[in-house]
């Protein structure tokens, strides 16, 4: 019977080995997703009806959710000043570090808040249109804030509008 030539050294350097490439392989994903993400986005001129929509009394909370991770909420109000019906619009929100350089922006759908008995429902603006010279409260969701945020205020500001 023929015994396999194995030497156990020779077998430990190679499952060493094996283990080596797989953490530095891991870690060289884990810091390429986490620059992508980072990364700003290139910022697009907003829409000209855009400049209608005045956004003002911004406030910030934090809640934890079911997963255990912590959300962050921006409410505030959205104003249009302009003549038509706004039935859907985005926002740009930019977060900043505590050197006032910008950490992380996100473009946002633009959810208004309709009130029932129990809690603020989060509503698309196609199911409750902002009208000219309408006013109405909006909250803004994020699940990831970059952990170079500043806490303060974020800059909030209307983009993409659809009016008629």
């Amino acid at each position: 019977m023929a015994l396999l030539d194995t030497n156990p050294v020779q077998e430990k350097r190679k499952l060493n080995l094996g283990v080596v490439i797989a953490v530095t392989s891991l870690v060289v994903l884990v810091a390429v997703l986490y620059f992508v993400r980072s990364s700003p986005r290139p910022t697009t001129a907003p829409d000209s009806y855009a400049a209608s929509l005045k956004i003002s009394d911004i406030k910030m909370s934090t809640a934890d959710n079911f997963a255990g991770t912590s959300v962050t909420y921006v409410d505030g109000t959205i104003a249009n000043t302009g003549s038509q019906t706004v039935t859907a619009a985005t926002v740009e929100a930019t977060f900043f570090d505590s050197q006032k350089q910008m950490c992380q922006r996100d473009i946002l759908p633009l959810h208004v808040l309709k009130a029932s008995n129990l809690y603020d429902d989060i509503v698309d603006l196609e199911k409750t249109p902002l009208g000219p010279g309408d006013a109405k409260s909006f909250r803004l969701t994020f699940e990831h804030i970059s952990v170079e945020w500043a806490q303060s205020y974020p800059q909030i500001r209307a983009m993409s509008v659809t009016a008629k």
